[in-house]
């Protein structure tokens, strides 16, 4: 083989050419995918299980980034558009509560929401306890229970002066709930 021929291969290999790359794993399994869509230009890194954990865009409105979670469901998205820039990020236990939320491992959380501000102690996945300021009422303080989804209508029924078994106590500047005694009241 010639120089020039070398060369030429050499400089060949610097440009490669493609509407959509895959890495693979030793197996075969896609591990990222570098590909042109319908919003731009899209980077999907992928965990073992082949699920989209990050996702980098770059489209006309500009660049996107999305953490995803075990289900492909973006919880942190960095964005900045023509409409303007952004933050948003979801609870993983309150899917339908996109905020800013800080934490660290004891799992005490700050987070400032669309509809107020929060701060409460998770234990064992659960939210345990909490103040809010929402602009939807008065700041509540909620202790020792369960925000689930299926404590959901639970809550509300104790809010209401309703408490069920190991509901929380509310305290409100207009009524009091009282889980142990089962009564309400008004300040």
């Amino acid at each position: 083989m010639s120089r020039k021929t070398r060369a030429n291969d050499k400089e060949s290999l610097g440009e490669v050419r493609a509407r959509r790359l895959v890495l693979v794993d030793g197996a075969g399994k896609e591990c990222a995918v570098l590909k042109r869509g319908r919003k731009g230009v899209q980077l999907l890194l992928k965990d073992r299980s082949g699920i989209d954990r990050l996702m980098l865009q770059v489209s006309k409105d500009g660049p996107r980034v999305e953490l995803r979670d075990r289900r492909g469901d973006a919880i942190v998205v960095i964005y900045e558009s023509l409409r303007g820039n952004g933050i948003s990020v979801s609870s993983p236990l309150e899917r339908d509560k996109d905020g800013l939320p800080l934490a660290d491992y004891s799992g005490a959380t700050i987070s400032a929401r669309r509809d107020g501000v929060e701060i409460s102690a998770i234990h064992g996945g659960f939210n345990r306890a909490g103040l809010a300021a929402t602009r939807k009422g008065p700041e509540v303080l909620k202790v020792g229970f369960d925000f689930t989804e299926l404590d959901a209508a639970r809550e509300r029924r104790a809010a209401k002066g309703a408490p069920k078994d190991h509901g929380p106590m509310d305290l409100s500047t207009s009524e009091r709930t009282d889980s142990a005694a089962g009564t309400t009241n008004k300040q």
